[in-house]
């Protein structure tokens, strides 16, 4: 019995290390195009930076390929509102951090089977970063506005992903 209970245990487990925790949701999607987004706000190239951002990372993880003709799906969105504001001070009444909010319009649509896969019309990401460099070699906080202009990018991606092509 105890033999039984042994190998269905190992049975289990190497099952388990082959089982990924994330499925496509849209194995017939191959190839994507990512529309530059559209700015409405007074930040100069903020939308280059944003397709960049995008395109690198949709690049890097290797999913879709990211293609200007016939894809399978697009990713287009407008920025509606950019904040870069004071977040906290610290003892001596000194800024300590400050936190970039950017407000998305987003939607990914399925050329496939012509339907929106996703859409979002209010979308905000914020992320905060240090008034003054740190010191700390360990801190992995943004340390200007263009790194937390960066690590909202990032979210953004990951949020399309959480809510599109990646499903429990």
């Amino acid at each position: 019995m105890r033999n039984t209970w042994i190998t269905l245990i190992v049975a289990v487990v190497l099952t388990a290390c082959t089982y990924s925790v994330y499925q496509t949701a849209y194995p017939y999607l191959k190839t994507i195009r990512i529309e530059s987004f559209e700015n409405k706000t007074v930040e100069y190239s903020l939308e280059q930076d944003l397709l960049e951002e995008l395109t690198d990372s949709f690049q890097g993880d290797g999913e879709l390929q990211v293609v200007e003709i016939s894809p399978n799906c697009q990713l287009e969105g407008t920025i509606l509102d950019y904040e870069n504001v004071i977040y906290t001070y610290d003892t001596n009444n000194n800024i300590k951090e400050y936190v970039v909010k950017i407000l998305f319009n987003v939607k990914l649509t399925d050329f496939v089977k012509n339907e929106v896969l996703w859409e979002k019309e209010s979308l905000l990401l914020s992320e905060t970063y240090l008034a003054q460099p740190s010191n700390d070699t360990a801190s992995t906080e943004p340390e200007s506005e263009e790194e937390a202009q960066k690590e909202v990018f990032k979210d953004l991606y990951d949020t399309i992903l959480e809510n599109t092509f990646q499903s429990w």
